[in-house]
């Protein structure tokens, strides 16, 4: 039986606009050579951001971390702005 990670709701905000971002580097900026690809992918597919730390926990990439983590700042401050209109 597969398990269930449900999103927090202080991810129920930022996170759907995380995901999209995430998509969209894979899409139209991450070569499918690049060694961040495959977990970008894994990422890009994820319910909550418990699956993705548990994704960058095993990937274990410093620069992965970071590019994961301004995905997540852009998707926040975003919201942020919208929320301020």
């Amino acid at each position: 039986m597969p398990s269930v990670c449900i999103m927090l709701r202080s991810e129920v905000e930022w996170f759907p606009l995380f995901i999209h971002l995430c998509k969209n580097r894979l899409k139209y900026i991450m070569n499918p050579n690049e060694l961040d690809y495959e977990p970008m992918r894994q990422v890009s597919e994820c319910e909550s951001y418990r699956q993705v730390r548990s994704i960058i926990n095993a990937y274990n990439g410093e620069g992965f971390d970071y590019l994961v983590h301004k995905q997540r700042e852009l998707a926040e401050k975003k919201i942020a702005r919208e929320k301020e209109r």
